[in-house]
């Protein structure tokens, strides 16, 4: 794994001294590659090196790139960037479009920015169950934080809607395999 990122690092600096001006798309094309592909691609690294430089419509543009050829930490992040209007126009419904796409392929983050999404009615109508539920399959997969928040939403639902909801991530979670 050492040798294939040192080449994938000479192949990037080779081609940048080909054309210093041009970030290229894709240098890393190796098989045992997609381990690593979610965060570790390139496009997702210029991303994040844009956002970390306060460039957000650039990290943006990266990041859309990131998420079109797969990465789900980029659909996390392009959801973030529509739900605070960093890099973009705000756009709540957008913003809940990539959310759910992170959530449903295990994004935590994702799972519980969705999560108060629904319990505030932003991109789509209130659904405080469904909230509900997204707080406890983030809970189940470890965020810090959902499972106090799910708490704190019991006091606003019935027990059969808390029921139902724990019924709805108990089946989310056991069709993918994770409890």
């Amino acid at each position: 794994m050492a040798a294939l990122a040192f080449m994938a690092v000479l192949t990037w600096r080779v081609n940048r001294l080909r054309n210093p001006n041009e970030i290229p798309v894709r240098t890393l094309n190796a098989p045992d590659a997609e381990d690593a592909a979610d965060t570790n691609s390139l496009e997702y690294r210029v991303a994040m090196r844009f956002w970390q430089q306060g460039k957000y419509t650039t990290a943006f543009e990266w990041f859309k790139k990131a998420a079109e050829a797969g990465s789900v930490a980029a659909r996390y992040e392009l959801g973030k960037a529509y739900l605070y209007g960093r890099g973009t126009p705000q756009h709540f419904q957008l913003a809940a479009e990539q959310l759910l796409q992170a959530a449903q392929a295990g994004h935590t983050g994702a799972q519980y920015l969705l999560a108060r999404m629904y319990q505030n009615g932003q991109g789509s109508p209130q659904d405080l169950m469904r909230a509900y539920m997204w707080l406890n399959v983030a809970a189940a997969n470890g965020h810090p934080t959902a499972a106090f928040g799910r708490d704190q939403l019991r006091v606003l639902l019935s027990s059969e809607e808390i029921q139902r909801a724990q019924q709805m991530s108990l089946e989310w979670l056991s069709e993918r395999g994770e409890r």
